[in-house]
């Protein structure tokens, strides 16, 4: 699985990926697709990668050059080439790159905590998600007391354009959110932030093919 990254100049950034194999003094990334008019990096151009190596949880960055576009030797396509680092700083974990989520996948989402036979499910709507996790709301009525909290594992169904997965997430805040409306019809909303753990490999992909997507689509 190719690590997704952050590519950033001085003026903008894209979302690109490592290329499983380097050349002398170079690391390769495949190539960022551009908006119509959205100049492409020139040889020279200063920049900063980012990323969030899964392994061990922390954030790796590195100050480089940009060299030029060479070949992938995988698929023939072009790759954008930048110079080796002279040094890479590691930090703590942070928030990946977040994504508004379309309405009609946002929509089609179901949170669920609890133990059997006791566990509950709700519609849940999704805000934004990353390549770690996401934000969601739910509403529940107002006496219900039964609310997850901090540090609660829940699972979610989560839409990615039109294909359902289920996921477990840890809840990493949570608090309410509701309006004058939802609390006249009796009920209360809560946003919680939560970050995915043990994702199945082919939700991990298909989270970061989807983050891209959308990234390209903004």
């Amino acid at each position: 699985m190719r690590t997704l990254a952050d590519l950033g100049l001085t003026d903008r950034s894209f979302c690109i990926r490592f290329l499983p194999f380097t050349i002398t003094k170079a690391i390769l990334f495949d190539i960022p697709v551009l908006s119509p008019g959205t100049p492409f990096p020139k040889p020279g151009d200063p920049v900063t990668v980012r990323w969030l190596r899964q392994k061990d949880g922390y954030r790796y960055h590195f100050e480089s050059s940009v060299l030029g576009l060479v070949q992938d030797t995988e698929d023939g396509l072009p790759a954008i080439s930048i110079a080796y680092p002279s040094s890479l700083i590691r930090t703590q974990r942070r928030q990946a790159f977040r994504v508004q989520v379309p309405l009609e996948d946002a929509q089609n989402m179901f949170l669920r905590w609890g133990t059997p036979p006791n566990d509950l499910e709700c519609p849940a709507f999704a805000y934004d998600l990353s390549a770690t996790g996401g934000r969601f709301s739910f509403a529940i009525p107002l006496a219900f007391s039964d609310v997850p909290d901090v540090s609660s594992v829940v699972s979610i169904t989560i839409s990615l354009a039109g294909k359902q997965y289920n996921v477990e997430g840890r809840i990493a805040r949570i608090n309410k959110v509701g309006a004058k409306e939802e609390h006249a019809e009796g009920r209360e909303r809560w946003m919680i932030g939560v970050c995915f753990i043990n994702q199945p490999s082919v939700f991990q992909k298909a989270l970061e093919n989807y983050v891209i997507r959308q990234q390209r689509q903004r």
